[in-house]
């Protein structure tokens, strides 16, 4: 089911934005009632070779659940992706966030692998962590939020003092 999904809405939203040049963007967000997950498209050139291709990496997101605790179940999701959308499993990184834990950190580093990259939205280029951290560092959700901030950036600064 989500490897159909995703095909047909990969088909439909990515021309646009590559038009548009938006490289962070929801591809899926637990629309069907049985796949409670959320999928991120980040698109970009790799932050230490930045002459390097443009790459398509997906991040796939779920709240942790009883239901799927010790199971496969992020991975069987991340396979189906990566064959939906020709990508390298590689390019496939799974999170399972924690809501509410009993006990731990709710963000924990996942690693140090420190695999960046730089994603342009706007006019502006943004760099996200797709490796070490539960979250990107760029919340493709947000983009109208930043898109108004670049928009009135210039009246909301204005004639106001810089404090030290």
């Amino acid at each position: 089911m989500l490897a159909n999904r995703t095909r047909k809405s990969h088909a439909h939203l990515a021309p646009r934005m590559d038009r548009e040049g938006i490289g962070a963007w929801r591809l899926y967000d637990r629309d069907i009632p049985e796949v409670r997950a959320i999928v991120d498209v980040y698109a970009g050139t790799p932050a230490d070779d930045p002459a390097a291709p443009a790459q398509v990496h997906i991040v796939l997101s779920e709240h942790a659940r009883q239901q799927t605790e010790g199971t496969p179940y992020l991975d069987v999701l991340a396979d189906a992706l990566a064959g939906a959308l020709a990508l390298p499993r590689a390019h496939v990184h799974t999170r399972a966030r924690r809501t509410r834990p009993r006990e731990g950190d709710r963000y924990t580093q996942l690693g140090a692998r420190a695999l960046r990259l730089h994603v342009p939205e706007d006019g502006a280029r943004y760099v996200v962590n797709l490796s070490d951290y539960v979250d990107t560092g760029l919340f493709a959700d947000m983009r109208p939020l930043r898109a108004r901030i670049r928009a009135r950036r210039g009246r909301m600064s204005a004639n106001r003092p810089v404090s030290t």
